[in-house]
């Protein structure tokens, strides 16, 4: 009984996934979704996902392809911020000190919330961004160009309306 109930009750490991500056890295998670992380991103993940719910924890800028499961929503939590999916695939960039945080929907549905206050949720489209900006605790949507917040997954870089502060933020 004490062997079965040990094995049982044994809480998962829990995976932490840096991708150093000037590299970007693929990770398959236990769900088989697929996740593109950017130079100088933190992913945190358990070996296991829970009967309930699939989640993350990111800090930096990752490309997110989930597998559809209807029983169990995966959820990216970023800065006091989370991202709610069943199935689709989504950009969210959320480095420290950035000021920010932004979800790029590519296809698929997204529902974003705060934690402090998961009633009230966006639902997102596809080709619309949501920019949180965590000081001013606001919200601004605009439709957008995907390519140009996922371009970096192929290892290029798109810098359509960016001033030269964001430009040499991104270059370092």
């Amino acid at each position: 009984v004490w062997l079965i109930s040990e094995n049982h009750y044994k809480d998962p490991d829990i995976i932490e996934y840096f991708v150093p500056n000037a590299e970007r890295q693929t990770i398959v998670l236990p769900d088989g979704s697929t996740v593109q992380v950017n130079a100088g991103s933190l992913l945190v993940y358990s070996s296991t996902f829970t009967k309930t719910k699939r989640q993350v924890y990111l800090s930096g800028e990752a490309n997110f392809s989930i597998e559809p499961d209807k029983k169990r929503p995966f959820i990216v939590r970023t800065g006091g911020f989370n991202i709610e999916v069943l199935g689709t695939k989504f950009n969210v960039e959320s480095y420290p000190g950035s000021g920010f945080i932004a979800t790029t929907l590519e296809h698929g549905s997204v529902k974003v919330y705060k934690e402090t206050n998961p009633e009230e949720t966006i639902v997102m489209e596809p080709n619309e961004q949501l920019v949180y900006n965590p000081h001013e605790q606001t919200f601004e949507i605009a439709r957008v160009d995907v390519a140009d917040y996922s371009a970096w997954t192929n290892g290029v870089l798109r810098f359509n309306n960016k001033s030269l502060d964001e430009i040499l933020l991104v270059m370092e």
